[in-house]
C-alpha cells in the first residue's frame, strides 16, 4: 500500500532541499517503508565527498544522528497520509 500511496499521489519532487523544508526522507531511494525512513523538517544539510546528507527533525522533536541521503520535498497532508498509511499496514 506504501508504494501505490507514493504512485498516486506524487509528492512535489526537487533537488534543490534546503534547511526548513518538510520531507520524506530515507536511507534508500526505493522508499520502503521497512527501511530507515523519517518524516520532518531537514535541521542541517552536510555534504561529504560528493554526497550529500540530509539531518531531519521528525514532528515529535526527535533528531536524527545519521544524516539520510535521499529526501522528498512533501506536504504536511501527504505526511500525515504517509504515517496513517504506514501504521494501517505495520501495527505496532
Amino acid at each position: 500500500m506504501m508504494n501505490a500511496l507514493l504512485r498516486r499521489r506524487k509528492p512535489r519532487v526537487s533537488n534543490r532541499i534546503f534547511c526548513g523544508d518538510y520531507v520524506l526522507a530515507s536511507h534508500f531511494s526505493d522508499a520502503d517503508p521497512r527501511d530507515p525512513w523519517v518524516i520532518g523538517f531537514v535541521w542541517k544539510i552536510e555534504s561529504v565527498h560528493d554526497t550529500v546528507y540530509y539531518y531531519v527533525r521528525s514532528d515529535d522533536g526527535r533528531c536524527n544522528e545519521r544524516g539520510f541521503k535521499y529526501c522528498r520535498k512533501i506536504s504536511p497532508e501527504f505526511g500525515r497520509e504517509w504515517l496513517a498509511s504506514y501504521e494501517a499496514d505495520f501495527p505496532a
